[in-house]
């Protein structure tokens, strides 16, 4: 009797894929890296919960001050500093932030497809109406005083809106090109814990948002580097 229970060798079908069969069709995982009756899968990373909820609190308070303060700017647009910086625009610039935080309550959600479009909105909406604006801002400044004498003309409001409209709509139409390719996937990776995780694949054209942006966030910089020196005084009056 003890020659027989000691020949018996459990079997496992199909077979554990790494980890060790310890019973008929039973596996054990637990010195691997992987998990599920096959020992065939990766163990699912888990969201820091804490952090999730305190970017959401930080984020969510952020959103509320930033409404206040518009509200602000609005009851006070007759002050002379407001109307210094262009009251239009101020305003833009705080809506393109208030998208930002949105943006970054995205990122503490579990990532599907539909998700991941509207991350990208997001992200792409808040960059064009911040970084649009200021470039619109310090162009009309630079041709005010830096352009020869004969070229200084400001920039109209009009244009400064078509402006960051065009900057904007571009990644509305990339991310309506994607919709209709269905260019966007769901891919899996793995942290330094081998844990599987899921993000948001983009398609290579992605990297052309990628240096619009850069393209508009530098021109911005540029052009306000240009205009450190101008007068102080100067008075946002658009035309």
């Amino acid at each position: 009797m003890y020659i027989l229970l000691n020949s018996y060798e459990p079997k496992c079908e199909p077979s554990c894929y790494s980890g060790k069969c310890i019973n008929n069709n039973v596996c054990d995982c637990s010195n691997t890296h992987f998990t599920g009756p096959l020992c065939n899968e990766y163990k699912q990373s888990k969201r820091m919960k804490i952090m999730d909820k305190a970017i959401t609190i930080l984020a969510s308070l952020l959103i509320i001050t930033s409404i206040v303060i518009i509200a602000l700017l609005i009851h006070y647009k007759n002050d002379s500093i407001i109307k210094g910086g262009g009251l239009d625009f101020l305003i833009i610039i705080i809506i393109g932030s208030i998208i930002n935080l949105i943006y970054a309550l995205t990122l503490a959600v579990e990532k599907t497809i539909h998700k991941c479009y509207f991350i990208y909105l997001f992200k792409n909406t808040g960059f064009s109406l911040v970084f649009g604006s200021i470039f619109v801002k310090s162009l009309r400044i630079y041709r005010i005083f830096c352009q020869k004498r004969r070229m200084r003309l400001g920039l109209p409001r009009e244009i400064m809106y078509a402006i960051v409209f065009l900057i904007t709509i571009f990644h509305w139409l990339m991310a309506f090109f994607w919709t209709i390719l269905h260019k966007i996937s769901i891919r899996k990776g793995l942290t330094r814990n081998f844990e599987e995780y899921k993000a948001c694949k983009y398609p290579l054209s992605m990297n052309l948002s990628t240096g619009f942006n850069l393209i508009v966030m530098f021109s911005g910089l540029m052009i306000s580097y240009f205009i450190r020196n101008v007068d102080k005084k100067f008075k946002e009056v658009i035309i």
